[in-house]
């Protein structure tokens, strides 16, 4: 991590995250100390479904509060947070360019807290992330774009294949 005082607005691209468990995740971070359950507010990806979303810790000693949702798509997932006085915004990308926001809270940090980049999971095994073009973000446009792929969940009916039954018999 790194110090950072006022505003700011720092991007990363995250290439791949393992798979240690369901909850594992990998993403960019500002806190205002490294104590358990101190002030947080994240951009966060995981490797599954879950894809992208904001992660924000507004009370010390709380559960941090989840929002937002962005499918992943590795190795183009890239994230962005951006911090505006006590108000921290999520962004999550396909390129690094065109934005789309995640979710943003108002944290009452103090002016200096450090920022960096991490990965954990609900156990003990270990969750492995690979990293690149970490810096400050540049040209940024926030934009709702179409993705180049599918997301998980309900058919747009826009392939040429539907699956619409399985019948598994063993």
């Amino acid at each position: 991590s790194e110090s950072r005082t006022g505003d700011f607005d720092v991007r990363v691209r995250l290439n791949s995250l393992g798979l240690a468990d369901l909850w594992s995740r990998a993403g960019i971070m500002a806190r205002n100390g490294s104590a358990t359950g101190d002030l947080l507010a994240a951009a966060v990806a995981t490797p599954g479904t879950a894809g992208c979303f904001f992660m924000a810790r507004t009370s010390s000693g709380t559960a941090p509060a989840i929002s937002g949702a962005y499918p992943v798509n590795y190795p183009q997932t890239w994230l962005r947070l951006r911090r505006s006085g006590n108000v921290f915004t999520g962004f999550a990308s396909i390129d690094g360019t065109a934005w789309t926001q995640l979710s943003s809270a108002t944290v009452a940090m103090g002016s200096n807290v450090q920022v960096g980049l991490f990965t954990s999971s609900g156990t003990s095994a270990q969750t492995t992330a690979s990293f690149s073009s970490y810096g400050d973000t540049a040209g940024a446009v926030i934009a709702t774009q179409p993705l180049p792929f599918e997301p998980d969940g309900p058919s747009s009916r826009h392939g040429p294949i539907t699956i619409t039954e399985i019948s598994y018999n063993p």
